[in-house]
Parts: C-alpha cells; sequence; structure tokens
C-alpha cells in the first residue's frame, strides 16, 4: 500500500501550497503532481500563476488516490473527476484545491488558511467551478449547444443593459436561436440537473466566486463563463433557462450580489435591471438570512465560509478558529453583526425543546433545516417597529445575555394551532382544522364592542383575522378593495388549497374576484408556514411563530425593526420570534410625545 503523503509546515504566513498536476492524454491515466508553494505577498508578476477550483467534496472522506511527489493523497470522486477534466493532455497545470493544498489534520493550519481564503481566491488568475459530471446524452448535448449560443449572443450585445428592452430583445434572439435545440434535443432534463447542483448550496462556493477575478463554470465538457451562467438563470421571465424554485434562486443570488460587494461593484447593475426579481445583498443581516439556504459538514463552516465576505461589510468578526464550539461561533458572529449595523433583526424562532447546539435563544442556529418564515412577505423588509432608533449600548455586548432598551405591550392570552411546514404535502382536513382553530381564537376577541350584537362582533373579529391572515401578501392585488368576510368564514369552513376562492376580493364594478391557488401557495401560505394566530389580554389579534404560547409576552426593542414575542424567565426573558402585530409595525406604538405617556422605555435581558 502506499505511503500518504506528509505535508511541510508552511515556511510564511502568507504563502499556500498549490498542486502542479503532470499532463495526461489518455483521462484514465494516474492523476501525478506536486506541491509547491506560492508567496501571496509577492507581486503577483513576479509569482507562479495559478487557477483554484470551486467544487463540492462529495463525500467527507476521500477514497481516490492522486500520487504526489511519490506518495499518496486520497481525494473524493468529484474532485477526482474535476482533476480529469482539467488536466491538460500535453502540459502542465497549476491549481489550488482545498483538500490537496490544506494539510487537513493541522487545525492551526487549517484556521489560517481559511482566513487566507480571500487572498487564496483573489489571487489566481481563474476560479474553475465544478458542477459535476454529467450523463452524455440527447438533452446534454442540447444544453451544450444552447448554453454556447447564449454566450455568443450575450458577448456580441452592448452591456450594461440599461433598458428592459434590451433585455426582452435578447430574449427574442436566444429564443429564435435556440428553438431548434428545444424542439428536437430538449434540454430541459439535463438544464434542471445543472440547475440543482450541490455546488450552489455549499457554503465555500459563495466566496470562492465572490472573490475570482475570472470564473468559468464547467459541467463535464461544458464550460460557459459564470456571468454569463448566472445571468441566464436569473433572468427575466421571458428567459429560456431562467430557474423559478425561490430557494434556487436565492442561492443563485447569494452569489451575484456577494461578487459585486467583493469587487467593490455597485450591487445592481444589468443584474439588477428592474424586473429581475432576484434578492440583492446589501448588508450582513442579509447574508445572516441567507445562511439557512446554504449546507456544511462542519456547521461552524456555516460562518468560516463567509468570514472574507463579512470582512468587507466592515464586520468585525473573530477569525475563523475550530477549535470553538458552535455556539461560540455563531453567538460572536451575530453579536459582531449586531455592533456594525447597531440594529436587531430578528427573524428565528426559538424553540427551547429543539436547541442542538446549546445557543442562547436570541442567537440563530443557522443549521436548521426547518426555518419559518417570518421573513416571506414581500413587504415585511420594510418595517420600523421601533422608528429606526438604533439599538442603546449594543457595542458593550459580551456573553450570551443580550442586554437590550424596551417595552412590553401585551401578553399572549390564547393561541391557535400552528399551520404546518410544507403544508402542500398534508391532507385538507389537518390544513383545515389549523385555520378552523384561527377562526375560534378570533371569535373570542371583542374588542370593546360590548354594544354590538354577537352577529356584528363575529364580523369585526374575521376582518381582525384576515387582517392578520393577508396582511402585505397581497397587498399590490387587492389595493382599494374591502374583505368579502361571508367569503372568508365560507372558505375557513371548506378550506381547499388546490381550489379558488371566489368572491374574497370583490372589485368595485362588482365583479366577482377569486384569490387562485397559484395566488395562495406562492404570496400567502409560505407566510403562514410555522405560524399561529394569538390573541391578547387587550383583545388584539397577532401571528407569531409555533412556539407561542399563553403568557408569552410582545415587546418593542430599540433597534429591532419588527415586534418580538419573549417568554418570563426570573427576571429575564427568553427570545421566542418575531411577531406580525398589527398596529404596532410601522412605529405605532413606540414611545414618542403621543404614546409615552403610555409606555416607558425598561432595561430587558435576553437568554
Amino acid at each position: 500500500m502506499p505511503e500518504s503523503y506528509r505535508y511541510r509546515p508552511l515556511s510564511g504566513p502568507n504563502r499556500i501550497r498549490a498542486l502542479e498536476l503532470e499532463s495526461g492524454v489518455r483521462k484514465s491515466s494516474a492523476l501525478r503532481g506536486k506541491l509547491i508553494e506560492i508567496d501571496l505577498s509577492v507581486e503577483p508578476q513576479k509569482r507562479p500563476s495559478y487557477e483554484a477550483l470551486s467544487y463540492v467534496w462529495g463525500s467527507i472522506k476521500g477514497d481516490r488516490p492522486i500520487v504526489c511527489e511519490g506518495k499518496e493523497i486520497l481525494v473524493t470522486q468529484n474532485c477526482e473527476a474535476a482533476l480529469r477534466q482539467l488536466r491538460y493532455r500535453h502540459q502542465k497545470r497549476l491549481l489550488w484545491i482545498d483538500v490537496i493544498c490544506i494539510d487537513q489534520s493541522n487545525t492551526p493550519e487549517r484556521n489560517h488558511q481559511v482566513e487566507m481564503m480571500r487572498q487564496t481566491y483573489r489571487g489566481a488568475t481563474h476560479v474553475r467551478i465544478w458542477l459535476g459530471s454529467p450523463s452524455v446524452d440527447r438533452s446534454f448535448l442540447a444544453l451544450r449547444l444552447s448554453l454556447k449560443t447564449s454566450e455568443a449572443v450575450f458577448n456580441i450585445l452592448p452591456r450594461p443593459w440599461d433598458t428592459e428592452l434590451h433585455e426582452f430583445g435578447a430574449d427574442i434572439i436566444l429564443h429564435l436561436l435556440i428553438l431548434p435545440y428545444l424542439v428536437f434535443l430538449r434540454p430541459y432534463k439535463a438544464h434542471d440537473a445543472i440547475s440543482r447542483s450541490p455546488w450552489f448550496e455549499r457554503i465555500w462556493t459563495i466566496q470562492e466566486v465572490s472573490f475570482s477575478r475570472a470564473a468559468t463554470v464547467h459541467y463535464g465538457s461544458i464550460a460557459c463563463e459564470w456571468d454569463t451562467f448566472s445571468n441566464l438563470l436569473l433572468g427575466s421571465d421571458t428567459s429560456v433557462f431562467r430557474v423559478h424554485d425561490e430557494d434556487l434562486r436565492n442561492l443563485y443570488s447569494l452569489r451575484v450580489s456577494t461578487r459585486g460587494i467583493a469587487n467593490d461593484a455597485k450591487i445592481g447593475g444589468w443584474q439588477g435591471l428592474e424586473g429581475r426579481s432576484y434578492r440583492d445583498i446589501r448588508e450582513p443581516h442579509d447574508i445572516a438570512d441567507s445562511l439557512y439556504y446554504t449546507k456544511a459538514t462542519d456547521p461552524n463552516d456555516k460562518i468560516f465560509g463567509i468570514y472574507g465576505i463579512l470582512l468587507l461589510m466592515d464586520v468585525n468578526i473573530a477569525p475563523p478558529d475550530y477549535s470553538k464550539s458552535v455556539a461560540e461561533i455563531y453567538t460572536e458572529t451575530i453579536s459582531a453583526i449586531f455592533k456594525t449595523t447597531l440594529t436587531f433583526r430578528f427573524r428565528h424562532v426559538f424553540n427551547p425543546l429543539e436547541n442542538r447546539h446549546g445557543l442562547a435563544s436570541w442567537v440563530p442556529d443557522w443549521t436548521a433545516s426547518n426555518r419559518q418564515n417570518f421573513g416571506r412577505s414581500p413587504r415585511v423588509d420594510r418595517l420600523s417597529a421601533s422608528k429606526d432608533t438604533a439599538a442603546f449600548n449594543i457595542e458593550q455586548q459580551q456573553g450570551t445575555k443580550l442586554h437590550v432598551k424596551g417595552i412590553i405591550i401585551d401578553h399572549v392570552d390564547g393561541v391557535g394551532l400552528a399551520f404546518p411546514v410544507a403544508a402542500n404535502t398534508l391532507s385538507d382536513a389537518q390544513v383545515s382544522a389549523v385555520l378552523l382553530s384561527w377562526r375560534e381564537i378570533s371569535k373570542r376577541v371583542e374588542r370593546s364592542f360590548i354594544d354590538l350584537r354577537p352577529a356584528d362582533r363575529e364580523v369585526e373579529s374575521l376582518n381582525m383575522l384576515a387582517h392578520i391572515m393577508f396582511r402585505d401578501a397581497l397587498a399590490i392585488m387587492i389595493t382599494g378593495k374591502e374583505m368579502n368576510v361571508a367569503a372568508l368564514q365560507e372558505w375557513l369552513v371548506h378550506e381547499k388549497r388546490t381550489t379558488e376562492i371566489p368572491g374574497l376580493f370583490p372589485s368595485r364594478n362588482g365583479e366577482d374576484s377569486k384569490l387562485s391557488s397559484y395566488q395562495f401557495d406562492s404570496y400567502v401560505r409560505p407566510g403562514w408556514e410555522g405560524q399561529k394566530v394569538f390573541k391578547t389580554r387587550s383583545n388584539q389579534l397577532a401571528m407569531a411563530g409555533s412556539p407561542t404560547s399563553v403568557g408569552d409576552a410582545v415587546v418593542l426593542v430599540a433597534g429591532s425593526d419588527v415586534p418580538l414575542v419573549v417568554r418570563p424567565c426570573g427576571r429575564d426573558y427568553m427570545y421566542i420570534g418575531p411577531t406580525y402585530f398589527p398596529g404596532a409595525m410601522l412605529g405605532e406604538m413606540w414611545p414618542d410625545t403621543v404614546v409615552r405617556e403610555r409606555f416607558q422605555l425598561r432595561d430587558l435581558t435576553i437568554v
């Protein structure tokens, strides 16, 4: 059995290793090479030029050998496939590959090399993005021809495109040129496979493409410039290759936007044309929110994988240290973001029964796969419950206790059932039971309408429920329209997610309007998943995450754009989650000259 390669310590703090990959005429021939040191502190023209590989390991432990200086380094199958595809036939190629060029058994070296990742990828002349090895079939060949044609069109047309007409014109040209491929070869299978590559979920690939000076996507023998590839996938609604899945688009847009940040470019440009519905990354909170969509074998890599990006955004984050626990790393990171922005943007829901890493309640668990969707409503990020007030003394934050200034505005007095996550996989009866429980909670709200008849109270409570349920999600479609309470009541009793809701938003000319199943699944249901309707002691209806219980308090916190649900824990409070609380979302209840007599800011400690 060949002897394993033994790494020699790097001879300086600014040095990296690179693999000098020997040529190979046959693709099946053994992979051979040697490791050389490169000093990144030396001017680029005076040091060897190298390229960097961005890929997914595919498995935790490698089992495919590379012969390095007569010894053996084991890599994963996906890494081996990438090296075989990138290896030149008649000359050597200098490549940086993390699993080969970093001594994975040396924790101090790993810490330092991860800290240097920005310089490593910025120093590469080119980043090669490996999306995997496809099966060569008719669909693959069609995708190859289509991408090459698209690349040619984008290279010919002038950029940046400053009008939607240019964008639409490019789509028309592409449709005409690619039509034969679409009709006869059907590239959709290969397109779906490439768009769902695990590369897009891997946390490390964010900064790998963001810090690149130039990048090319490789899918087997297909090669396409990254800028062209990303513009095709994030294009307009008429684009041939546009990806429609929201989570996938978030993963793509995360890389597009962070690359703009890394290259000191204005976020937007021709990728940010009006009409392109992807999410721009504009501040550290956006980066933190996007971590839920990514994957990492080591939970700490969720942070280390964006270390360089956060530094560029002036977040004073501690250097990578694999000896620290997940709780330490996540607490330090969110604290650093709070101190940089002087704001809180609480979007996670804390369930004390599912605290796998021993986190303080106010620290997000970015490893959670069942994230809840308070932030999915289109207008939720325009809120200002504390009237844009900065967090008090946040720069002094230390440890696991979060000291804030806030006011308690109400207490939870009754709760409905939680709407299931991924409710489209459940039966109508299961979902209807939740909605009926929401209706029962709303019926308990009287709002001091003592002089009203019970029937009138029912109408008033249903109006309140409708406001909670639909909030801003359909604001564009229902502007100027009143909720048809009778239609809502009928729908709550006979709810069918796949059917239309007739008469819910009647138009002013008397014509019947319907909430389609598409509108419901796209705009309404995502904002309900994991949420429940609750009633307060002051007869207010609101919506919050599933852990919300009777006795919890509703608070406004300086620096937070949304009200929060917290749970008393002795003299302190446990954070539960954000709440949609009508009458407080835009700062109406924040202490000022109007309401100062009713509410006073006080010191609150969240644990």
